[in-house]
């Protein structure tokens, strides 16, 4: 089969063609790191790649299926990692200079959950400097795929440029206020931030421990459910992960969301959208509700207190993570990093009591709203992919509260309330950039969000390269 044929498969097209011996997982490596070769020098994805670790992973993947011991859908599969989550033996940056030697004596568990699965560790993605704030001037910019004159978004950016340009299959990425659907909004790809509690966190370096998640990023739904169903599950070592029986996401995937209820906010998540993000989402709504959703209009309670919340708790929570760090190592910290976290030196109990009491009301008006419909239907991304550099940052805000809050702005209610999200490529705009739709649902229901997320891609195959 054609290198340019292989790369463009999703997860579940090469499991199969694996597990009926038609390839090798060699054969997937040495595609993936040609792919490597021949993009990663314009897109700069990566900060690490593992080539002949990658290949020697792949021989004894293929001599464990040979022998009868296929591990499933992952089995052989390249994945790559944000360089924020510990690999044993392997330099985890975190995209910083700070870090910029570490080299684990662990594995993050979603790592140890990806190496029991078969999966085959390609390489250490690119990210922005500790999953905080952009840009980057210690490894450069990651650009985006589908113009590389555009910014990937952030913070999980090499992970969603690489599946956009073909360079993995899928990856895990981590998101605190946007930071999976982000790059996958922008990137045209899936990325999918699970339920607060589903999938282990450690050995993933925190940047805000309770609006922290890491999650799967893939080309298609079903490849994120099966990337899902390897990471999920309680763990001693995160003691927010909750002890909750792991459905089988894939087999979720039924076609059918007749009867379903879907609920499309008309306060705080279309405000300041790009006219062409609106239409578009808008329009996918239809498609949706073509399919037998019931759609409603709903209002999301205390939407003046979201992000004010969220800046609140990220900024004191991040303040705490690298305090430390900064009184060791100040210099080595990015000027845009260090206008970041140091605010958060001056939160006082009393603000940031306040905000976590708005987030609990936050919370509880969203469990209100979710006891009425299945699923919220909201933009992913405000707007598409700006323009790398200041100018482009520029447009997002002159502040880094602004830039965040722009960022952030449909995201960041659901790291508050913790309730599983996922974005789904849903058009392409003028100037052929892509926008995605996010579909929001109840806590520890990810089988309704991907099932609905599902058949709108079967419905409207996204746009690829």
């Amino acid at each position: 089969m054609a290198t340019q044929d292989l790369i463009r498969m999703s997860i579940a097209q090469v499991s199969d063609l694996i597990a009926s011996a038609q390839i090798s997982p060699l054969d997937l490596v040495d595609a993936t790191l040609a792919r490597i070769d021949e993009m990663d020098g314009t897109i700069n994805s990566y900060i690490t790649v593992l080539g002949e670790a990658a290949r020697q992973a792949a021989v004894e993947a293929e001599r464990s299926i040979s022998a009868g011991q296929y591990l499933g859908p992952l089995h052989g599969v390249p994945i790559g990692l944000k360089d924020i989550i510990a690999t044993n033996d392997v330099l985890t940056t975190c995209g910083s200079r700070v870090l910029g030697d570490w080299v684990p004596d662990h594995d993050a568990t979603v790592t140890q959950r990806l190496a029991a699965a078969g999966a085959v560790i390609v390489g250490k993605q690119h990210c922005y400097e500790f999953a905080c704030a952009p840009p980057n001037p210690h490894y450069g910019p990651t650009r985006n795929p589908w113009d590389t004159g555009r910014d990937t978004g952030g913070s999980s950016s090499g992970t969603g440029a690489a599946i956009a340009a073909y360079m993995c299959y899928g990856g895990i990425g981590s998101d605190t206020g946007g930071s999976i659907r982000i790059p996958a909004g922008v990137c045209g790809v899936v990325g999918l931030k699970q339920t607060y509690g589903r999938a282990s966190r450690h050995g993933v370096f925190p940047l805000s421990w309770s609006l922290d998640h890491a999650g799967p990023m893939a080309r298609t739904v079903e490849d994120a459910a099966i990337i899902l169903q390897a990471i999920a599950g309680h763990d001693p070592n995160d003691p927010s992960t909750v002890d909750l029986p792991v459905p089988d996401f894939r087999r979720a995937l039924t076609g059918d969301v007749k009867g379903l209820r879907a609920g499309v906010p008309i306060n705080y998540f279309f405000d300041d959208v790009q006219p062409e993000v609106e239409q578009s989402v808008r329009q996918a709504i239809k498609v949706l509700e073509g399919a037998g959703i019931s759609v409603e209009e709903v209002t999301i309670p205390h939407g003046e207190y979201i992000m004010p919340a969220w800046w609140t708790i990220f900024s004191a929570e991040t303040a705490a993570v690298h305090a430390k760090l900064i009184r060791e190592k100040g210099p080595d910290y990015s000027q845009a990093v260090l206008d970041t976290v140091g605010p958060g030196a001056f939160i006082t109990s009393g603000a940031l009591l306040k905000a976590q009491q708005a987030r609990t009301l936050i919370t509880k008006g969203m469990n209100e709203v979710l006891q009425n419909v299945d699923v919220l239907l909201t933009p992913a991304v405000p707007m598409v992919a700006w323009p790398l550099g200041n100018e482009g940052m520029r447009d997002l805000g002159n502040t880094v509260v602004e830039v965040f809050n722009r960022l952030a702005y449909t995201m960041a209610v659901f790291n508050l309330t913790g309730h599983p999200a996922i974005s789904v490529p849903c058009g392409l705009s003028a100037e052929g950039l892509p926008i995605g739709l996010q579909i929001s649902g109840r806590a520890f229901d990810e089988e309704t969000v991907l099932r609905v997320a599902h058949v709108y891609e079967q419905l409207e195959p996204p746009p690829r390269l």
